[in-house]
């Protein structure tokens, strides 16, 4: 299972807290409906299913490890078989520019956690204000 928009960071000034951040996760070793499995194309990929998802965590902090990371709630989107969830991050989350990195927890009814491999990667700059 991968998420493809973690391939990039992702660049916000610092007090941003707006636009909830919008995620697909996708399973890496299956084709989507009607595609050809490229391994290096996130688009073929099979969007994962969150129906049985009962919540997702991400855990943030800086990269440097300065603080110790903050969990925010992401909020699954419907239909939950294309993949989709949403981050509504706090308002001083990234009140401090510099480099963060985050992941990405599913955690199941029955107590499983499946934590997607790849790191999120949050760059954030000095506002101009």
């Amino acid at each position: 299972m991968r998420c493809p928009t973690n391939t990039m960071p992702i660049t916000l000034v610092a007090g941003d807290h707006g636009t909830p951040l919008l995620f697909t996760i996708r399973d890496s070793s299956r084709a989507a409906p009607g595609r050809v499995l490229d391994p290096r194309n996130p688009d073929t990929w099979m969007p994962y299913d969150l129906t049985r998802v009962a919540a997702i965590h991400v855990p943030i902090r800086p990269v440097d490890r300065s603080q110790p990371p903050r969990t925010l709630t992401a909020v699954k989107l419907s239909p939950f078989g294309l993949g989709f969830f949403q981050m509504v991050w706090e308002q001083d989350l990234f009140a401090t520019p510099g480099r963060y990195e985050g992941e990405v927890r599913l955690e199941y009814a029955d107590g499983a956690v499946e934590t997607v491999y790849l790191r999120l990667l949050f760059v954030v700059r000095e506002s101009l204000q």
